[in-house]
């Protein structure tokens, strides 16, 4: 059997690939072969297909025996094959020597696969793509090489890349561009791929340039350059917030931003805004790409008028006969709305302007002034109050809107009492006769129950209601109230719709019969002749008065009343009764007295003697 020494790759001048194999005769013959055969199978075409199952052999060609070098040709590039060589005598073929040698590398025959852009972006794009397709690379694919053209065919990328992906950048946004790539096995090139297009992404658009503004108290008119960029503005977002009162010493923590989209490509006014303010105000440039980078700037509205003065009421604890106070809710440094100058306040006697002032005051200077009084007044009567605020500045002085409120000089109560009648109250007061009231408001409330000193009253109601009286001297009976009970009282007259200075006073009511009986009745012994019971006291809210006594009354089983007496409440609740007849049944009554008035007796229980 020939040994292969040796199985290389072979190129012709041509470029066709094949196997140079060579061997050595065999080592003991009694004869040598005449000639040697060698044939050959693909075991893996392009080193990408299995062909090793197929073993389909093909017939090379013979030499004569004395010839121990072949050379197989027109096999395919980049393959690898398996070859035998057996020889041949007068007797017939002997076995045969196989090796496996992979043929060299040729020009790829087909292009890369697969081409696409993966990103894309305004200045660059990145493709990838995959080898020739198996069976046309014929060779190990060293590298690639990348034409890329712009939209009018000129070239403006080409260079070679050892594989994908690969990115192409300094490009023009929003521009067409075409790629063809190309493999090489090393000193031998491919055929170009059809070309792919693909488009960079288009530019975000340029900040707006030379943003101004024109304020006014509520206004601000923002203009500005469009950018000179060629990739112009779809539209416009402006977004401002206010950043500072100018007359607060801070700037704002925690500032609500507004936005308003415009396509008009200038300007804009903001309207609604606080005067004397700084506000933050950013425009931005929006197409289809994203958005321009915000171009900043801040402006400060005008002062304006001082807010209107709230919650003016009068101060009762600066209000008299002669005197009457007056407070309000003090502007502060977000509602100023400018320089403060002063609050100017006016009273009215009755509320007639046409009868002059009755006084008039300036507070200067600082806006946290809360109160103001006026002296020497007539008693008894009602004043109306006109306040406002201004601010000044350079050019003129604004004043605020006028508040009003309305208060009435004392209407000192000369006298006022509540008698009790029972479970009712007779309330009566008294005012100086120069005092024309229009109505009373007359309230009261449970505050305690007499007989209950240990269980507060917790929130009672209030009830209201109305008086009326042609008289300075009146009297008002309140009814249907518990018995035995303290009541506070409130007065207070109206005026033209002024409220005076209460009045107060408390009342007691009188005590009333118990509503409620004894409870927790129970015999705590009994014997033969006697038993001896205890119980509790009607619960609080049905005592209706100091409980002086009970009234005990106990039967027998025939309904005879055999025993009836009064226990003192002074003592402990508990009564024994003697003289009974053993082995016996018998009931106890129980009921409460407050002095001469009585309760209802409670449910009898039943006792026997032993």
């Amino acid at each position: 059997m020939p040994v292969i020494t040796e199985l290389t790759p072979h190129q012709e001048d041509s470029g066709t690939t094949g196997l140079t194999v060579s061997w050595q005769p065999p080592s003991s013959p009694p004869c040598q072969p005449t000639y040697y055969e060698i044939k050959y199978y693909i075991l893996q075409g392009d080193m990408c297909e299995d062909n090793s199952r197929d073993r389909i052999m093909t017939s090379a060609g013979t030499v004569n025996g004395s010839t121990f070098t072949f050379n197989v040709l027109e096999l395919r590039p980049n393959s690898e094959y398996m070859v035998f060589v057996r020889g041949r005598t007068s007797s017939g073929y002997g076995d045969s020597d196989s090796q496996s040698a992979i043929t060299g590398y040729s020009y790829p025959a087909g292009p890369p696969t697969n081409i696409q852009p993966t990103i894309t972006r305004m200045r660059n794009i990145i493709f990838t793509w995959e080898k020739p397709e198996c069976g046309y690379r014929n060779g190990p694919i060293s590298s690639y090489e990348v034409m890329f053209f712009n939209s009018a065919g000129d070239v403006v990328y080409h260079g070679n890349v050892s594989g994908p992906p690969h990115e192409i950048s300094d490009l023009i946004s929003y521009s067409n561009y075409s790629i063809s790539i190309r493999a090489w096995n090393y000193e031998l090139a491919g055929v170009y791929s059809l070309p792919i297009w693909a488009q960079t992404n288009e530019a975000r658009p340029a900040s707006v340039e030379a943003l101004q503004m024109s304020p006014s108290t509520t206004q601000i008119e923002v203009s500005w350059e469009p950018s000179s960029s060629p990739s112009s503005a779809d539209y416009y977002i402006i977004r401002y917030s206010l950043y500072q009162k100018l007359a607060c010493q801070s700037p704002e923590t925690t500032p609500t931003e507004f936005e308003v989209n415009t396509n008009v490509t200038q300007y804009n006014n903001l309207v609604g805004l606080e005067p004397y303010s700084r506000y933050k105000i950013t425009v931005t440039a929006v197409h289809g790409a994203g958005q321009s980078e915000p171009t900043i700037d801040y402006s400060d509205t005008r002062p304006g008028a001082p807010s209107n003065i709230t919650n003016v009421r009068v101060n009762p604890e600066r209000t008299s006969p002669t005197r009457i106070g007056f407070t309000w809710q003090p502007l502060n440094c977000r509602n100023v709305n400018g320089v403060f100058w002063y609050y100017h306040a006016r009273i009215y006697k009755d509320g007639y302007r046409s009868y002059g002032m009755a006084g008039r005051a300036y507070l200067d200077d600082d806006f946290s002034h809360s109160s103001v009084e006026f002296n020497g007044l007539v008693a008894c009567t009602m004043y109306e109050l006109n306040i406002y605020a201004c601010n000044h500045d350079d050019v003129s002085n604004t004043c605020g809107n006028l508040s009003h409120a309305i208060g009435v000089t004392g209407v000192t109560f000369t006298s006022a009492s509540a008698y009790a009648t029972g479970n009712q109250l007779r309330v009566t007061w008294s005012v100086p006769s120069q005092c024309n009231v229009d109505y009373y408001k007359l309230s009261y409330q449970l505050i305690s129950r007499k007989a209950c000193q240990d269980v507060p009253v917790i929130d009672a109601q209030v009830y209201e209601l109305n008086v009326t009286s042609v008289s300075t001297d009146v009297t008002k009976y309140i009814s249907n109230l518990e018995y035995y009970a303290t009541y506070s009282i409130s007065i207070i007259a109206v005026i033209r719709r002024a409220e005076s200075v209460p009045m107060n006073v408390s009342g007691d009511t009188l005590a009333g019969g118990p509503t409620g009986y004894p409870t927790n009745i129970q015999s705590t012994s009994t014997n033969k002749r006697s038993i001896v019971f205890n119980w509790e006291t009607p619960d609080c809210g049905n005592r209706n008065g100091p409980i002086s006594s009970y009234e005990v009354m106990l039967s027998n089983s025939t309904g005879d009343v055999v025993y009836h007496g009064n226990v003192s409440a002074s003592a402990e609740p508990e009564h024994e009764i003697f003289e009974l007849i053993p082995s016996s049944n018998y009931s106890i009554r129980i009921r409460a007295w407050n002095y001469e008035l009585a309760g209802e007796y409670g449910p009898a229980i039943w006792v026997q003697t032993d």
